[in-house]
């Protein structure tokens, strides 16, 4: 028998998905997206650590760094496989933060409360699709909210610089960042960084 608290959790992400589909949003594995202008905007709802309250968060990303980021991997099937894999693949890039919040649920208000957050959520991505309109953009926007620790931030940084060929300023920062850090996995013997400083010299010699 399932908990009460799985069965509330299961009601509240029922409410979530109708009330995002309202808006033409899709949904995978428990993630909530759209994507506008090339920008693939994408809505989490963490497990609520209290019965009152749930923890929110809006990322995006620019969609074809996907593309490129399967082909440093050597992966270039993925391009042609399922959108949703660009969502919550396993190796798919992770998307940049635009904000996280906690949003009080109330038990006899609930779906009030999840309707606030959704319509925060609307609000946010109608004021940013104006703005995110190519790679340009992003990288702009990626600048501006950098946050240094991030390993995430780190690796679209990069992917940019790739994307837009700067790959001078690509090797720079790879060659500082390897000096404590992998990119976050492997692929065979390889980390993401070496296979990234791979795909550098690749790019030089073509």
């Amino acid at each position: 028998m399932a908990s009460p608290d799985k069965d509330l959790e299961k009601l509240w992400a029922s409410l979530l998905k109708e009330m995002f589909k309202s808006h033409g949003w899709k949904h995978t594995s428990g993630i909530h997206y759209t994507y506008v202008n090339n920008h693939l905007y994408t809505f989490i709802m963490v497990k609520y650590r209290k019965k009152s309250l749930i923890s929110a968060e809006l990322s995006v990303k620019f969609i074809p760094l996907d593309d490129l980021f399967w082909t440093i991997l050597g992966m270039d099937e993925n391009s042609k496989k399922a959108f949703s894999l660009r969502v919550n693949g396993v190796f798919s890039l992770s998307s940049k933060s635009i904000l996280e919040w906690d949003q009080e649920i109330s038990p006899t208000l609930a779906e009030k409360d999840l309707y606030t957050a959704v319509e925060k959520t609307i609000h946010l991505v109608n004021e940013y699709k104006n703005t995110l309109i190519d790679d340009v953009s992003f990288f702009n926007f990626l600048v501006a909210h950098k946050n240094p620790k991030s390993l995430i931030d780190k690796n679209l940084y990069l992917m940019v610089l790739l994307y837009q060929g700067n790959i001078s300023q690509a090797k720079e920062f790879l060659k500082a960042a390897m000096t404590t850090d992998t990119g976050g996995f492997c692929i065979g013997s390889k980390t993401f960084y070496e296979l990234a400083l791979d795909y550098c010299t690749l790019v030089k010699i073509g």
